[in-house]
């Protein structure tokens, strides 16, 4: 007998628990694969990033037309690599570049770059 009602609750709890939510029906999305390479160069598990740093995977599948947040980590392994140029590597791309709008673009980088080396001498009392 009371295996019957345990089943008969079983099968009532089953009648009122809602169905599988499908991917289809999401309306976010998250970069796994770039949540997990962001946590790995950070040195911590995923799960001990803050919420802040999760936000930055999630992105709304509805958005168009305008940068995809899911890209954000796409954007940040750019910004790690160009800041590691030198003002030797900035002359020679600007030197190299394929179009007047490239060439102002890595001119633009190269003097965020000394200027932020500049910044850093001074507060070291370098001078």
């Amino acid at each position: 007998m009371m295996t019957e009602e345990r089943k008969s609750r079983y099968e009532k709890s089953l009648e009122s628990t809602p169905g599988p939510i499908r991917l289809s029906d999401m309306k976010q999305d998250m970069d796994l694969r770039g949540i997990m390479a962001y946590a790995k160069a950070q040195g911590k598990r995923v799960i001990d990033l803050s919420d802040e740093e999760k936000a930055r995977f999630i992105c709304d599948k509805k958005m168009t037309g305008v940068v995809n947040m899911c890209d954000l980590n796409r954007y940040y392994k750019m910004y790690q690599e160009i800041k590691e140029l030198t003002p030797d590597n900035t002359l020679r791309l600007m030197m190299h570049a394929n179009s007047k709008d490239e060439q102002t673009f890595w001119g633009i980088v190269g003097n965020f770059l000394l200027q932020k080396k500049q910044k850093e001498l001074i507060e070291k009392q370098a001078y």
